[in-house]
């Protein structure tokens, strides 16, 4: 059977929810650590970030302009994610994504891209930075705006078939893993030989302050 090509989100999808980009909980927490309002709605701005539901918009472009997915996420006041309990007591973060509100084909969705990856047409000669989180990857954004900071949305999508689009661009690119993925990522970095500019950059802080588990945008914070 021929399988349909996927249906991508519109652009008129992000911008019906982008003027409220401060309306939901982790944008009112990033704004209370970086006193620079201005500059933070010029990140919000470059990655399209909306709200809906008090919950943020992540959304997935990729360097065409494509628009992927739209990854809804709670957070509490602290920046922390809001967590919901299971029936066997353990915790998932609360997440949802944007064909619950969208007149859209599930089933027709495009595979995943990484958060922030239209950013690289936009800024042709800026170094690439990865990290796992789209909330890393925004902390990141402001505090080191030379870079195109983009996330992988999870441990194991780090792969090197998912770098295609940086192929070829002769781009210094520094991998920031967090804690807990630091092994599985050097390995990775290690095994993908034809990206020549991609660099480790092992998380040592997290060694010092961290439990294992912290990400780059906690210890920022809290370190």
């Amino acid at each position: 059977t021929n399988q349909q090509p996927p249906i991508y989100y519109t652009k008129e999808d992000v911008k019906k929810y982008r003027p409220f980009e401060m309306q939901n909980a982790l944008s009112r927490y990033l704004s209370t650590k970086f006193m620079d309002v201005d500059r933070l709605k010029s990140v919000f701005k470059d990655y399209c970030i909306g709200s809906v539901d008090d919950a943020v918009i992540f959304w997935q472009i990729d360097e065409k302009g494509q628009i992927h997915r739209g990854k809804v996420m709670w957070y509490q006041e602290n920046g922390h994610r809001l967590k919901l309990q299971r029936p066997d007591g353990s915790e998932y973060g609360k997440v949802q994504m944007m064909w619950k509100y969208l007149k859209h084909d599930r089933d027709r969705e495009p595979e995943m891209c990484y958060f922030g990856q239209h950013l690289i047409t936009r800024y042709p000669d800026k170094p690439i930075g990865i990290v796992e989180s789209e909330k890393t990857a925004l902390v990141m954004s402001y505090l080191y705006p030379d870079f195109i900071w983009l996330a992988t949305l999870s441990l194991n999508n780090f792969q090197s078939y998912r770098l295609d689009f940086l192929k070829n661009s002769n781009r210094r690119i520094m991998v920031f893993p967090d804690a807990d993925g630091t092994a599985q990522w050097m390995e990775k970095t290690a095994a993908i030989s034809d990206l020549t500019g991609l660099k480790m950059c092992a998380n040592l802080f997290a060694y010092v302050f961290g439990d294992g588990k912290q990400d780059v945008a906690d210890i920022v914070f809290e370190g």
